[in-house]
């Protein structure tokens, strides 16, 4: 049962008790789900993943812990009815909102925007618990459930601390030290820094974009032909169109989050993990897509 403190890259996307840092993941599916069958499938994936049987606990020293539950509740079912094809946008809205701070309940909830023959599925979590393929693993696992109930879900270990990634040979001595002058050259950056004292006061919001079905296909053919992943020519596509907009003022790079999983084979695809390392992507100066 997982008993550790948050890693400091989780507490930086968990923030604190107060402030809701949430992922939201959508599918949007057709087709009659009977309730019984959401139920089942939810306590199956509960079972599975050990993250979804803790709590956040602040009281047990200068970090807050997962804290895993034998008794907690089941994950959460929203069923709300659906009344127009945009229902589902704002569920999403209200699930930026949303503390997973209530003792005894997951970190997750799933809300279900019920129509007829059309329903939206949407899984919502905190940060710190979920990177991209999280969502995704949690969407699929949730979709083959609904069509087949009783279908192979194979439960796991949770990693009680970092140490379950190293290798024997890693030399943590050296690694502290190293890490420690990092941190040092961190803190005199930032405090030679100029402070802005503008303050963005503006609310959140969501931008939707996408494509149509054939316009889809035809990216990804082309992306395999050329050995590129869709995800680096969407980046280029989106910094060039700030290029092309902003002129001078674009900045030209995009953080680009990278699945750990690539370089950890101990934390398998379908595990639920927080942490993803990033990369910075950026355009030539001379450089044009079209």
């Amino acid at each position: 049962m997982i008993k550790r403190p948050l890693m400091m890259v989780e507490r930086i996307m968990y923030v604190d008790p107060e402030t809701p840092l949430n992922c939201i993941y959508t599918a949007r599916i057709k087709g009659e789900i009977p309730e019984e069958n959401f139920k089942t499938a939810l306590i199956r994936i509960q079972q599975k993943h050990p993250i979804l049987r803790t709590n956040i606990d602040h009281n047990k020293g200068r970090y807050p812990f997962f804290m895993g539950q034998r008794d907690i509740e089941p994950i959460p079912l929203c069923i709300v009815e659906r009344k127009t094809d945009e229902d589902w946008f704002k569920e999403s809205e209200k699930g930026w909102f949303k503390l997973f701070e209530t003792p005894k309940k997951p970190l997750a909830e799933v809300v279900w925007v019920k129509g007829q023959s059309t329903s939206e599925i949407l899984w919502i979590m905190p940060h710190c618990i979920s990177d991209g393929t999280t969502g995704v693993t949690l969407l699929r696992e949730l979709l083959s459930l609904l069509d087949n109930p009783y279908g192979p879900l194979i439960p796991y270990v949770a990693f009680e601390s970092v140490d379950d990634f190293l290798p024997s040979d890693f030399n943590i001595g050296i690694k502290k030290y190293k890490a420690g002058l990092y941190l040092l050259f961190a803190k005199i950056f930032f405090s030679i820094q100029k402070k802005s004292k503008k303050r963005n006061q503006g609310k959140n919001y969501a931008i939707h974009w996408k494509m149509t079905p054939k316009d889809t296909k035809m990216i990804t053919e082309k992306c395999k032909a050329n050995g590129i992943s869709v995800h680096a020519l969407l980046c280029s596509s989106v910094m060039q169109a700030f290029r092309d907009v902003q002129g001078e003022r674009a900045k030209g790079k995009v953080i680009s989050p990278v699945d750990v999983r690539h370089f950890i084979p101990e934390i398998k695809d379908d595990h639920l993990f927080a942490f993803a390392p990033t990369v910075e992507l950026s355009l030539k100066k001379a450089a044009r897509m079209f």
